[in-house]
């Protein structure tokens, strides 16, 4: 009889995550890369270094779990300096610390898009974007991380950011 394996997403990064992508991509930057140990049970969907983020500069690392078309998305933008702008109509959702640093969330404005004074749960959970500065480890340099999300609470939003390690460490 033969035998049938199935294997059940358990929410956190794998090694068929691509352990040897991460490696090559922390190889071309002169920043720390770092690696998510829990994606919220998103696969990822999405994987490059850019010579260049939009700010011109430096390297761009870019990686997507789920789908921007779906409920829920994780996008992580990593570079040596902040590199991206921060999105239209995002207000304060909080602060916590992660690895000695203060990260920062915005969530989008509900009911109305604009600025707004204090983003709400809903708004959070429809889009929020996460920054902090990622210590140095392993002779390379600091790492501006930003982290987009679709569809996770405050709480998975917090538990992905958490869960950054830098590449080689685990």
């Amino acid at each position: 009889m033969p035998l049938l394996l199935v294997l059940v997403p358990t929410g956190s990064a794998s090694a068929a995550d691509g352990a040897e992508a991460w490696k090559k991509a922390q190889a071309k930057v002169e920043y720390t890369v770092y690696r998510p140990g829990y994606t919220a049970g998103l696969s990822r969907s999405f994987f490059r270094v850019y010579p260049t983020c939009s700010q011109g500069g430096d390297p761009l690392v870019q990686i997507e779990y789920g789908s921007q078309n779906g409920n829920r998305f994780i996008g992580i933008d990593q570079s040596q300096r902040e590199c991206l702008d921060v999105p239209d109509q995002h207000g304060p959702a909080g602060t916590f610390s992660v690895r000695g640093a203060k990260a920062t969330v915005l969530g989008r404005c509900i009911p109305e898009p604009g600025e707004c004074s204090a983003a709400t749960r809903a708004g959070v959970r429809q889009s929020a974007t996460t920054s902090v500065t990622m210590p140095a480890s392993g002779g390379k340099g600091t790492t501006y991380v930003v982290v987009d999300t679709m569809g996770l609470t405050l709480a998975e939003i917090k538990k992905v950011v958490r869960s950054l390690v830098p590449v080689g460490s685990r």
